[in-house]
């Protein structure tokens, strides 16, 4: 898993240039985090897929025995994002 935290200057990049990059690597998911729409991009590098959350959401990789909850706006607070 990776995690990129896109401001205003990386957010192409970050979506458009760094996957190949990490599924290169054997990276199986990558989660942008994006302070522009607060939100949460999660994508499935091996299946091809993408979810945006702007909620809760549950990521249950198959190492864990239980899934685990991501609060996305607890993931903002404190953090002023001028655009």
């Amino acid at each position: 898993m990776a995690v990129e935290v896109s401001g205003t200057g990386s957010r192409v990049y970050d979506r458009d240039f760094k996957h190949a990059a990490y599924s290169a690597l054997g990276v199986r998911e990558v989660w942008r985090i994006d302070l522009k729409d607060r939100c949460a991009v999660v994508s499935s590098l091996s299946f091809g897929q993408e979810q945006t959350y702007y909620e809760r959401f549950e990521w249950h990789p198959r190492e864990l025995v239980e899934p685990v909850v991501i609060d996305v706006p607890a993931l903002f607070e404190g953090i002023q994002a001028n655009f």
